[in-house]
């Protein structure tokens, strides 16, 4: 069902692509079938029906001998201007749909930095610095604001703001980062508040939700796509910045890790 379902969405999307390509050779494929109907047999009945003896016979044939000098031209003109006003319907359309993406897009990435900023908030329970209350409303409250940005963040299709977005989450992820890199953290207890008298344990499922937000994803590091090598000649060719402490951890580092 799955694959039958993906190969649709592949048909569709391949027919929304080259609408207007596609409109092209079926409205001229329309037009000459329709000329040619009217060639072997159409403009007969139509004058047949409209001359009523020889002499009114004779002069429509001289008309219509006339009329055939521009029919051709108008007809190729006439196909070509349909074809032109399908295919600016069709851009038009796609303006109109890329343009109510991006607006969708923006609200969607507006309500996920909001939910990312409810998130921080409510796990450091206003606190700028230092580890979070291990307070279990707080976790789990967290988590929830966390898991649904996350669904709205699929939802992001237009490139250029999914990299926006994209830029906003690793900024929100250091920051959880940052406030869960405490050493009270890497004890059993903080998280079962054995020592807390009446405070209930944390949630689980809400606590691995909060630290996987915190932990790199499995992407395309975008340090992988630097040419180092070109940007240290850039470097050494620079005197506006002192380098030799860099260079020389560089250096350290091809020595003892070479790759």
């Amino acid at each position: 069902m799955d694959q039958c379902e993906a190969q649709r969405k592949a048909v569709r999307g391949f027919f929304q692509r080259n609408a207007y390509w596609l409109m092209v050779p079926i409205t001229m494929t329309i037009l000459v079938v329709l000329w040619g109907l009217w060639g072997l047999g159409g403009g007969q009945y139509f004058l047949d029906k409209l001359c009523k003896n020889d002499q009114e016979c004779k002069i429509l044939n001289q008309l219509a001998s006339l009329g055939d000098v521009f029919g051709g031209v108008n007809a190729l003109f006439a196909g070509l201007a349909l074809a032109a006003v399908a295919i600016s319907t069709d851009l038009a359309r796609r303006a109109y749909t890329a343009d109510r993406q991006w607006r969708r897009d923006e609200k969607y990435i507006e309500q996920i930095i909001t939910s990312y900023k409810w998130a921080y908030s409510v796990l450091m329970d206003g606190k700028k610095d230092g580890p979070p209350k291990a307070d279990r409303m707080n976790w789990s409250s967290c988590a929830r604001h966390l898991l649904r940005a996350e669904k709205i963040f699929g939802s992001v299709v237009t490139p250029e703001l999914n990299t926006i977005l994209k830029e906003q989450r690793e900024f929100w992820r250091h920051q959880f980062y940052l406030s869960l890199d405490y050493e009270v953290l890497k004890h059993a207890h903080y998280f079962s508040n054995i020592y807390r008298n009446n405070a209930d344990p944390l949630d689980p499922t809400a606590a691995l939700i909060v630290v996987q937000f915190s932990v790199w994803k499995d992407e395309i590091d975008p340090l992988f796509e630097v040419d180092a090598e070109a940007l240290t000649k850039e470097l050494t060719n620079s005197a506006r910045i002192s380098k030799a402490g860099l260079f020389e951890f560089i250096h350290e580092m091809k020595t003892t890790h070479p790759e």
